[in-house]
């Protein structure tokens, strides 16, 4: 079972792999016991372009 900051984690590196130094960006990483439709982590995103 992955813990939920290795998830968040891989999203973060995702977003710089796909964005260079435009996706570098700070976030927060909550864990719950459910979420909705079975989701295990909820991702928040704030973008400006």
């Amino acid at each position: 079972m992955r813990l939920h900051s290795e998830v968040s984690d891989g999203a973060s590196d995702v977003l710089f792999r796909v964005l260079g130094e435009a996706g570098r960006h700070t976030r927060t990483s909550v864990g719950v016991a459910q979420l909705p439709k079975g989701a295990t982590v909820e991702l928040d995103l704030m973008a400006a372009i």
